[in-house]
């Protein structure tokens, strides 16, 4: 990568690429689409580059939501330590630093930005007021960062504004 380029991080799956809890992607061709307007996109999942495998078991939030524990919803599996680490080593790292925007995937209790099911423990009825553990670091780390979650992309409104955004970011 070079200097002049503007770079998005961008969740994996949007990108086609088979890392979902079950076995999928969520493939977004306007997404795609942003190489083609010059953009470099740079794929990150935070699930797999943990260590977890393709498929796996469904993850989700538990606890409060200020301070939420990432489970593993079959074996009670506590990944939150995990995760935390690994997003902050993740996004210190040199590509991540030049970014100038990037689109999460929605509901994910990983990257979701906003309205993530979160229980307040296993069992119960979840409240969708949760935000993904990798995507709370993003937006900590990088709070003026331009950020897009995947259910706005159909919007072109919002589209437009993330690009703008991410234009301004870049010659910041």
């Amino acid at each position: 990568m070079n200097e002049t380029q503007i770079i998005i991080g961008v969740s994996s799956c949007l990108l086609g690429e088979v890392v979902r809890y079950d076995g999928g992607n969520s493939r977004n061709e306007w997404v795609l689409g942003l190489r083609e307007n010059g953009f470099t996109l740079l794929p990150v999942c935070a699930e797999l580059e943990l260590g977890m495998p393709v498929p796996r078991e469904k993850i989700c939030l538990v606890g409060d939501a200020g301070n939420p524990k990432l489970i593993g919803e079959d074996t009670g599996r506590d990944w939150t330590d995990e995760m935390i680490a690994f997003a902050h080593k993740r996004l210190g790292r040199a590509d991540m630093s030049r970014m100038s925007g990037f689109i999460l995937k929605d509901k994910s209790p990983s990257c979701g930005i906003d309205n993530v099911m979160r229980f307040s423990s296993l069992g119960e009825v979840p409240a969708q007021d949760g935000t993904g553990l990798f995507a709370r670091i993003l937006l900590q780390l990088y709070p003026n960062l331009p950020v897009l979650d995947s259910r706005l992309i159909d919007d072109e409104r919002e589209r437009e504004e993330f690009v703008k955004g991410v234009l301004q970011y870049s010659h910041g």
